[in-house]
């Protein structure tokens, strides 16, 4: 969709520091220029001829120069910082939320789970995000999840071919160009489309606690996505730092949505609902069959949605064997008690563990692996 640019005093100000190699931001000026330790900062910049801005999450390593690092990161990505008269191209606006149609106010994100290094918590962390956003009450701006889709998203530097629109707002992991890039947001200055990718050569973390927390990037990267730059606020989510797991947004970050998404009306909004989705409760271990029922290997799978039992669900395993190279796989339905049992004929001796392939089901899988604590065969 063909965008107007937006820029206020008000949004000016909270987007001005990302400006590095023309105006510095508070944490790249003074005598502490190059860290002590290593630390990540966050870095904006433009392509001009592809109409095109990037924000770039940057590890800068102790003792490196930050403004070298922060345009190096860029040059990258094919981008530059931007000058004084560019200031109007910074803010993505969604201009739906313009055009006194309530019914098309939401931003519809999809997610593709390749490379996923959390075992499927990645795609929980995202929808997490939305309803992070969504919960601002001062503000009409709308996150609404898509669908899994298989899709490199097509303004990111590292797919395939050239930069292109293709009308997707597309989150992906890739192995990105630079070992020093956590992740990448890119968007238009005249088009509506935004794409994220989080480099998979870093440990990502989704516990809460360690570092880098998946959460916190991505609360920070829609932060762009639906039109904020960075603020000079220390503790705001778009502070352009990761500082630590940092899963709330400031008041700062609230005062830049509500800005330029204003609510409609003053009456609260309902609180979003939960998502109900399905989860595999647990996977137990028996033995059946021979003289001393121990003959062969038995492996059940209980899937649940909101605690309650799901039947006619398709689930595929794969069963590996410590002492054998050779894996077995299966496939099968949960019956009325959510319950699907597969049964390995004349189970070798060793110690066996489950991976869960797929969960077809309705409502989807949160692709969460469940604790499996194995089973050892004597």
């Amino acid at each position: 969709m063909a965008k107007k640019s937006i820029i206020t005093g008000f949004i000016a100000s909270l987007l001005f520091v990302s400006l590095i190699a023309y105006s510095l931001p508070a944490f790249a000026q003074g005598p502490e220029l190059t860290p002590a330790k290593s630390e990540v900062i966050a870095v904006s910049g433009i392509t001009p001829k592809k109409d095109m801005i990037v924000h770039v999450l940057v590890l800068v390593q102790p003792g490196a120069d930050r403004n070298e690092a922060a345009v190096a990161a860029l040059a990258q990505q094919g981008a530059r910082p931007f000058t004084s008269d560019e200031f109007s191209t910074m803010a993505l606006y969604w201009d739906q939320f313009g055009d006194n149609d309530p019914g098309n106010d939401k931003v519809i994100q999809n997610y593709n789970p390749k490379n996923d290094p959390a075992n499927g918590a990645g795609f929980i962390a995202l929808t997490n995000t939305h309803t992070t956003w969504n919960n601002v009450s001062s503000s009409s701006f709308t996150f609404e999840y898509g669908e899994d889709t298989r899709r490199c998203p097509s303004l990111v530097k590292e797919c395939r071919g050239d930069q292109t629109f293709d009308g997707n707002n597309d989150v992906a992991w890739l192995k990105l160009n630079s070992p020093t890039i956590l992740a990448v947001t890119w968007s238009g200055t005249y088009i509506d489309e935004a794409d994220i990718a989080l480099n998979t050569d870093f440990n990502w973390e989704t516990d809460g606690v360690n570092h880098f927390d998946v959460e916190t990037v991505f609360l920070h990267e829609n932060g762009h996505v639906l039109g904020l730059g960075h603020s000079i606020d220390f503790s705001a989510i778009m502070f352009p730092s990761y500082q630590k797991v940092n899963r709330d947004l400031q008041q700062d970050d609230i005062a830049g949505v509500s800005f330029l998404y204003p609510a409609t009306n003053n009456t609260e909004p309902d609180p979003e609902p939960t998502p109900v989705v399905s989860s595999v409760k647990q996977i137990v271990y028996g033995l059946a069959g021979g003289k001393n029922n121990d003959k062969h290997l038995l492996v059940t799978i209980h899937v649940v949605a909101d605690e309650s039992d799901l039947s006619g669900v398709d689930v595929s395993i794969s069963l590996s064997n410590d002492k054998f190279r050779k894996g077995w796989s299966g496939s099968g339905t949960t019956e009325g008690d959510g319950t699907v049992t597969f049964q390995l004929n004349n189970a070798r001796s060793g110690c066996y563990t489950t991976i869960l392939n797929s969960v077809t089901s309705d409502p989807s899988w949160d692709r969460t692996q469940p604790q499996d604590v194995g089973y050892c065969k004597p």
